[in-house]
């Protein structure tokens, strides 16, 4: 730790005369007392540091209240010689250097309160590495992003990363959503970790929809090999979390009794790894259900020692009331662990894949026990080696490392990285829809299948999204056919300017005649021109339109099936069609394409997990089982060709091959874990608000 002042150091810049270029702020990061908490914040400054080599400080505002039993040196004196509201201490980590700064708070301050706090915090103890900074993260919109907005500079980029599980409560409280809004005012970007939480987003803070992003957190795939032996029977169940109501802990308890009861024969058994509040009410109530000898608590382990707790178990069950994302099942079913999990958010996202080929089982939120038990039950036990390799090289291709840093150096730094680890794979997607309207309804899922390594070729019927679309993707337009198209020009060259030319002779001969012939001339052409323009109206309504309404859609298929985009695919694995009617160029598609898969209407992250299992598995890149005899000879080995990314080196193969040139930049040195926060919780609204999993 470093020598600072703490009520001091706001008077200079920590780092001396250097300030910072990246700054991340955030409510939540390891310590030395808690190594686990927030470990999801550091994950994304490692990773997004695979890319970004200048100076990085992480502001950790932590408010958590002070425990009354500390020692008192643990909380300064101010002047006067009371104790401090706030302090900073300092430390230097291989990922960045962290400026830890202490304002507690009663776990009941009010939401808007809580950002008040945080701002007053950061100006006292943290404010040059806010003002100086080209670049501010903060993570959480409140408080800490609220707080943090009203101090930037003009001129720095700032993005708000949400993870929090509280975000309505934050837009219940008045004061607290307009700070929450004008936060989200003031960012160039905001990121949610899944689908779930950037639509809840952008439904409150509408007027910004369009810069809100669904990034996933980094996952690390080599800290968690894949099992060496498949589950046979579902006897040892593993719980990974905090022990709190909202994990639904105590539901997990009651639905092991329930299996037990069914054959108490078995060698059943429940692993809690984690620790909280609800500890003795746990301990109490399974001694009640006559399950000691059944049940381990293994407490808060190191975050090295969670792979082992996956390999040892036969299910993974977590039975949430809300997640945002969902760390620890995605490194189960990575690891070979099946798991039992409720339809509660980011989940349903993350394990859309492992549900269809039977590694994850959905349970309503607040299950019945026996609903949890018969979900257990229902788990696939024949889940070959060569399958599990499958979703996991899928899994990694979406969460891991390599593809989280390219798009958070996207996102969070404004550009796309100069050498990517990964680029677009070989999943082809065609979307085809008329106009804006349209376009609003598909355009997040299509940002969403680009970040996630699809090739993205959208069509746009009416040539009105030209300057919207977002980049990596090639844009196909055909025109405006009701304008220039050759049925329109025979009819108005035969019926209209023909005829009109005639006229305009006629009127010229009729100049010519005698002055007492010419009245009754321009009469005639008078007749003839009312006659003319009533014909010309009847032939472009009848005549022209009602054909051409029949035709129109076939020539705006043709002038889009002419575009290079369209012309030269070769391949194209999903059509989505944006609209309620069926096109011209969709039948097409799909005529000139069988193999092609179809979806209607609006689609997102997990849709497009699906379309990319299903194109893999076309390309016949999912290997036989091996033989036990094979297994046994190389029980390590993991077959890459199922993988868009080689488990074991991390090199990216398939859909997230490294582009040409690219190096690979080892990430920094730094512990790993699972998100958990203090068993009191933040106040402010902060309690268990981490989007891992196991908090």
């Amino acid at each position: 730790m470093s020598d600072v002042n703490p009520l001091t150091a706001a008077a200079q810049p920590v780092h001396g005369e250097r300030y910072d270029d990246l700054v991340f702020v955030t409510p939540w990061y390891p310590t030395e007392t808690n190594p686990m908490w927030g470990t999801f914040v550091r994950d994304a400054v490692t990773t997004l540091r695979r890319h970004h080599t200048g100076p990085v400080t992480v502001v950790h505002v932590d408010s958590t209240p002070v425990d009354d039993d500390a020692p008192e040196a643990d909380r300064p004196l101010d002047e006067d010689g009371r104790p401090a509201s706030s302090w900073v201490t300092v430390s230097e980590r291989p990922e960045a250097r962290i400026v830890h700064v202490r304002a507690p708070m009663d776990p009941m301050t009010s939401r808007h309160e809580a950002i008040d706090v945080q701002r007053a915090a950061i100006v006292r103890h943290a404010l040059p590495h806010i003002t100086q900074a080209t670049y501010v993260n903060a993570h959480v919109g409140a408080p800490t992003g609220a707080a943090v907005a009203p101090l930037l500079s003009r001129p720095a980029r700032f993005v708000i990363t949400e993870h929090a599980t509280y975000v309505r409560a934050v837009f219940a409280d008045l004061e607290a959503a307009s700070a929450y809004r004008a936060a989200v005012a003031r960012a160039q970007a905001v990121i949610a970790v899944g689908d779930e939480s950037a639509g809840v987003l952008r439904r409150y803070c509408g007027q910004q929809a369009d810069i809100i992003r669904a990034v996933p957190n980094p996952v690390r795939f080599d800290d968690v090999p894949l099992r060496t032996e498949p589950m046979r029977h579902p006897d040892r169940w593993l719980y990974v979390g905090s022990l709190i109501e909202r994990k639904g802990v105590d539901k997990l308890v009651e639905s092991f009794a329930v299996a037990v009861s069914r054959d108490p024969q078995r060698p059943w058994h429940l692993t809690l790894v984690g620790d909280g509040p609800l500890h003795e009410q746990l301990v109490e109530r399974i001694a009640e259900l006559g399950l000691t000898d059944r049940v381990t608590f293994a407490g808060i382990v190191a975050p090295t020692e969670v792979g082992s707790y996956l390999r040892d178990a036969d299910v993974l069950v977590h039975l949430s009331a809300y997640e945002t994302f969902g760390i620890t099942l995605i490194e189960a079913v990575a690891s070979g662990l099946p798991v039992v999990v409720t339809k509660c958010g980011g989940p349903e996202e993350t394990m859309a894949l492992p549900e269809d080929v039977g590694m994850a089982v959905f349970v309503p939120r607040d299950p019945e026990p026996e609903a949890v038990a018969d979900a257990v039950a229902a788990l696939r036990t024949d889940v070959g080696r060569a399958e599990l390799t499958h979703v996991r090289g899928v899994l990694r291709g979406f969460y891991g490392e390599e593809r989280v840093a390219d798009l958070l150096h996207t996102h969070v730094l404004g550009d796309p990285p100069p050498e990517p680890f990964t680029r677009p794979g070989d999943l082809r997607v065609v979307v085809v829809y008329q106009g804006m309207l349209q376009w609003r309804r598909l355009m997040h899922g299509v940002q969403r299948a680009i970040d996630m390594g699809a090739q993205v070729v959208a069509v746009d019927l009416e040539s009105m999204t030209a300057g919207v679309v977002p980049k990596g993707m090639a844009l196909v337009t055909v025109g405006d056919p009701d304008r220039y198209n050759t049925l329109q020009r025979v009819e108005r060259a035969v019926v209209d300017r023909a005829p009109r030319t005639v006229l305009r002779g006629a009127e010229k001969v009729a100049g010519t005649l005698p002055s007492e012939r010419q009245p009754q001339a321009r009469k005639v052409l008078a007749r003839a021109e009312t006659f003319h323009g009533r014909v010309s109206r009847f032939s472009q309504r009848q005549l022209y339109r009602r054909p051409w309404l029949l035709v129109r859609g076939l020539v705006m298929a043709r002038r889009a099936e002419s575009q290079p985009e369209l012309y030269t695919a070769d391949q194209i694995d999903v059509i989505v069609h944006g609209g309620t009617r069926f096109t011209q160029l969709t039948y097409r598609l799909l005529k000139k394409h069988p193999e092609a898969e179809y979806h209607s209407g609006v689609f997102t992250a997990k849709h497009v997990a699906r379309w990319w299992a299903e194109a893999l598995k076309k390309a016949d890149k999912v290997e036989p089982d091996p033989t036990p005899e094979a297994e046994e000879a190389a029980p390590a080995a993991e077959p890459t060709t199922a993988s868009p990314i080689d488990p074991a080196s991390g090199q990216a193969t398939g859909m997230n091959a490294p582009a040409e040139g690219a190096t690979q930049t080892p990430t920094s040195d730094g512990p790993d874990g699972r998100p958990s926060g203090p068993a009191a919780g933040t106040p402010g609204g902060t309690t268990g608000t981490t989007d891992g999993g196991v908090a």
